[in-house]
């Protein structure tokens, strides 16, 4: 019986690590989404910046705005540059992480939607399930009533035996 229940935890074991691998891979598409999300919205952002610097220039050429004026969409400007280049650094690394986990290049992402179907009704709900389902837990338990089998045969050599013999 021991040598089956290492089994079944051995098993067990295998499917927590492809739900691991699963969940990284979850992981990765999100970040990616994200990431790739937020960088178009930072290049827009950029864009924004640039037509207003473009406004102010002209507003100053009309003697409508001053200089006070251009130097605060100067930096304005200058800080969207700035989360522009830290967003094109996220989205890399996003990419490098997808790349790493799924063997491939993060192409035409969309948005994912759940299917509430299939999300559990309440926080109580999904904590049982979690309990009845865990392959971890599983492997942990199989593990348990292994070394309990191991024990149990560990300490039959120390009852005393008894032998009957008839004439």
């Amino acid at each position: 019986q021991r040598l089956e229940h290492e089994a079944e935890a051995d098993r067990f074991s295998l499917i927590a690590q492809a739900e691991n691998l699963a969940v990284d891979v979850c992981e990765a598409y999100l970040n990616s989404y994200q990431a790739q999300q937020l960088l178009e919205l930072t290049m827009k952002h950029v864009e924004d910046h640039e037509a207003v610097m473009e406004d102010v220039k002209k507003l100053i050429s009309n003697g409508f705005a001053n200089e006070a004026d251009l130097a605060q969409v100067s930096a304005r400007l200058a800080n969207a540059k700035a989360s522009l280049a830290s967003a094109k650094g996220n989205q890399m690394d996003a990419r490098a992480q997808f790349l790493r986990v799924v063997g491939s290049e993060p192409n035409a992402l969309i948005n994912p939607i759940p299917d509430e179907a299939l999300l559990p009704n309440s926080l109580e709900a999904a904590l049982d399930w979690a309990q009845q389902s865990h392959p971890q837990l599983h492997s942990a338990q199989a593990d348990v009533f292994a070394a309990q089998q191991e024990v149990k045969a560990n300490k039959a050599g120390y009852y005393p035996r008894i032998s009957l013999e008839g004439y």
